[in-house]
C-alpha cells in the first residue's frame, strides 16, 4: 500500500495544486464581490441621501417663500389667504401639513380633523430663525412628528410661525428609493437625541444592532458613537443568527444620520451565487480527485496482483527447470527423485514432501518416495495405507486438476470434508 501511495504522490500533489488554485481565485472573486456589494451597499445609502437633500431642499425653499410674502405684508394673512396659499403646496409636499401660529395665540391649520383656530405655544419659541426642533408627538394626530418653523417678520419682529408638520411614519413614502427590491431597512436616526425619525420597517430599533442578541462582526468599532458624531462607515453584524450590514451616512440635513440595514443574502446576492458555483466546482474537483485517486489504486492493485502471479510464475518455471535438470543430469533415478523432491519442499516451504505411484485399477503402489523430516510420528507407510484405503476420495481429489495446492489448510479445507477427516485432521497433510 505504501509503495502504490509513492507512485500516486506525484498525481496527488498535481490534483492538490489545482485546488488549492481553485479556492485561492475563488477567495480573491468573492473578496472583489464583496467589496462590489460594500459599493453596491453605499451607492444605495448616497441615492437615499440625494433623495432626502433634494426633496428637502425644495419644500424649505417654498415654505421660505411664503413666509416672505407673508412678511412682505402690512397684515398678518387671513385665513383664506392662508389656505389660498398652502392648500395646493400641501398635497405634494413632504410636509403633512403647515400651519400659521401667531403671536396672539391662534393658529390657522388646515387638518380636515380640527377647527382652523386653535391654542399654541407661541410664546415658547422665542427664535427669530429657522429651526427644526425634535421628535414629538403632534398634538393633532397623536402621531410621532418634526416640526420646521420659518418665522415671518414684520416691522423687525416675529409675528408668526409658518409650521411645516413631518409626519415621521410617512416619511419612507416621502424619501422613497428603491434599493435592493425594497428589502432594506432605512432609519434616520435625529443624532440631537438619538431619537428615531423614520424607520420604514419598524422591525429594528435603533440601538439594537449592539444590544439584545445583536453581535458585531466586522469591522470593531463603537458604532453608536461613530453614528452620535455624524460619520460614515459600514459594519457587519448578527441578529438572531441572520448576518446583517449595516451602512450609516449623514445627510446634511439639521443632525439627522441615514441607516441601511440589508441582509447578507440581500446584498451578496450576486456574490452568494458565485460563491455557490465555485462551491459546486470545488466538489466536482474533489470527487474526480477521489475517484482519480480510487481508480489508479485499483490499477496499482491489479499490476501489483499480475506482478506477484508473474514472479510465482517465474519461480515455478525456474524450479521445474531445476528439477528437469537434476532428472537429466542425474543417472541415478532415485537420488534425482529425491533431490527433485527437496527442490519441491524448498519451494513451498514443506516439511516433507512425498511421490507415490498410484495404481487405481489395483488399489496398489508401484513405488513410493519421501523426502524431509522422519524424526516425527509421521510415516510413510501411514500415508501409503491412507491413500489405499481411500482411493476412491483421492481419485475424486485429482480427477478434474492435474494439482492442487492447499496455501492455508485451516481456511481452504472444511472441517466437514471427507480430505480433512481423512488426512488432515490426522496430520498427515499440514
Amino acid at each position: 500500500m505504501k509503495k502504490q501511495i509513492n507512485q500516486l504522490l506525484p498525481t496527488l500533489l498535481v490534483m492538490i495544486l489545482i485546488l488549492a488554485l481553485t479556492v485561492t481565485t475563488y477567495h480573491i472573486s468573492f473578496k472583489q464581490e464583496e467589496e462590489s456589494c460594500y459599493n453596491r451597499l453605499e451607492n444605495a445609502s448616497n441615492a437615499i441621501i440625494q433623495s432626502i437633500q433634494n426633496r428637502m431642499q425644495d419644500d424649505l425653499n417654498y415654505l421660505r417663500l411664503i413666509g416672505k410674502d407673508f412678511s412682505n405684508e402690512d397684515h398678518l394673512p387671513t385665513y383664506e389667504e392662508y389656505t389660498s396659499r398652502l392648500s395646493t403646496f400641501e398635497d405634494v409636499s413632504l410636509f403633512e401639513r403647515v400651519d400659521l401660529s401667531m403671536q396672539n395665540n391662534t393658529m390657522y391649520t388646515m387638518h380636515k380633523d380640527v377647527q382652523p383656530i386653535q391654542s399654541n405655544d407661541f410664546l415658547t419659541l422665542n427664535a427669530d430663525t429657522e429651526y427644526m426642533d425634535l421628535v414629538h408627538t403632534d398634538r393633532l394626530t397623536n402621531k410621532k412628528s418634526v416640526n420646521y418653523y420659518v418665522p415671518i417678520q414684520q416691522n423687525n419682529s416675529v409675528v408668526a410661525y409658518l409650521v411645516g408638520v413631518i409626519q415621521c411614519d410617512t416619511l419612507d413614502e416621502k424619501f422613497y428609493t428603491q434599493i435592493y427590491s425594497g428589502k432594506t431597512q432605512n432609519l434616520i436616526i435625529d443624532t440631537t437625541d438619538g431619537q428615531v425619525v423614520m424607520n420604514n420597517q419598524d422591525i429594528l430599533d435603533y440601538d439594537t444592532f449592539s444590544t439584545n442578541g445583536c453581535k458585531l462582526l466586522s469591522p470593531k468599532k463603537d458604532v453608536i458613537k461613530q453614528i452620535h458624531a455624524l460619520k460614515s462607515g459600514v459594519v457587519k453584524f448578527e441578529k438572531d443568527g441572520i448576518k446583517k450590514y449595516l451602512c450609516y451616512k449623514p445627510i446634511e440635513v439639521f443632525n439627522w444620520e441615514l441607516i441601511v440595514i440589508v441582509d447578507e443574502d440581500v446584498a451578496f446576492a450576486s456574490a452568494l451565487t458565485l460563491k455557490k458555483n465555485y462551491m459546486l466546482m470545488v466538489i466536482c474537483e474533489v470527487v474526480i480527485l477521489l475517484l482519480y485517486c480510487g481508480f489508479y489504486i485499483a490499477k496499482v492493485r491489479r499490476i501489483s496482483n499480475k506482478s506477484n502471479e508473474f514472479e510465482k510464475d517465474l519461480n515455478v518455471s525456474h524450479t521445474l527447470i531445476q528439477c528437469v535438470r537434476k532428472l537429466s543430469n542425474d543417472t541415478n533415478q532415485k537420488g534425482a527423485i529425491e533431490d527433485i523432491l527437496k527442490t519441491i519442499c524448498e519451494f513451498y516451504q514443506a516439511e516433507r514432501c512425498y511421490v507415490l505411484d498410484l495404481d487405481f485399477e489395483n488399489k496398489q503402489t508401484n513405488s513410493i518416495y519421501e523426502y524431509g523430516n522422519r524424526n516425527d510420528d509421521i510415516h510413510i507407510d501411514n500415508m501409503v495405507r491412507l491413500c489405499l484405503e481411500n482411493m476412491d476420495l483421492v481419485q475424486r481429489f485429482f480427477e478434474n486438476q492435474k494439482s492442487y495446492y492447499i496455501e492455508d489448510v485451516t481456511s481452504e479445507i472444511s472441517k466437514t470434508s471427507p480430505i480433512y477427516s481423512s488426512f488432515i485432521s490426522k496430520k498427515y497433510i499440514v
